[in-house]
């Protein structure tokens, strides 16, 4: 069945009831398959959805151990790079990538600026998380770093 319905009304010679069958006749609106299947727009649409969301999704492994009797926690996660923010002072080179993390963009540090990744790459990273006490002079700050993990050095430059 062909899912595009011929204009009838053009041709002077088509009878009124090939008209109204033209018009009557289902439009279907999506894809069909190699084996005749039918998909449709809303098929479509959610898998597209659910592409773009594991395209940029990050995956993280959380860990916890302990440092003088101390725990604190991190995680090593993998995400795509959403943007790259490159700056470059007096040839002092500073990197950081913007990441997608628990659905919020997240800036990694690059404290080395010793790999250079374009946007949409995969890179790999460690969150922190810092729980200081109430009683120090910081009085309960909890902080969130996100640093560069296993970076590949692509310019011999920045080595030492």
């Amino acid at each position: 069945m062909n899912p595009l319905r011929p204009n009838l009304s053009l041709n002077p010679d088509a009878s009124p009831a090939a008209l109204r069958a033209v018009r009557s006749a289902p439009v279907r609106l999506g894809i069909t398959t190699a084996t005749g299947e039918y998909v449709g727009r809303f098929s479509l649409a959610i898998l597209l959805l659910l592409l773009a969301a594991s395209a940029s999704a990050e995956e993280c492994i959380a860990k916890t151990e302990s440092y003088d009797g101390k725990p604190y926690s991190f995680e090593t996660c993998v995400a795509r790079v959403d943007d790259v923010i490159k700056v470059n002072a007096d040839g002092y080179v500073q990197i950081s990538y913007i990441v997608q993390y628990r659905g919020q963009r997240l800036v990694v540090q690059d404290p080395l600026s010793s790999a250079d990744h374009a946007v949409g790459e995969q890179i790999s990273f460690v969150v922190g998380k810092l729980d200081l006490p109430r009683d120090a002079p910081s009085r309960g700050v909890r902080s969130l770093y996100a640093i560069i993990h296993d970076p590949k050095p692509t310019d011999e430059k920045h080595r030492p």
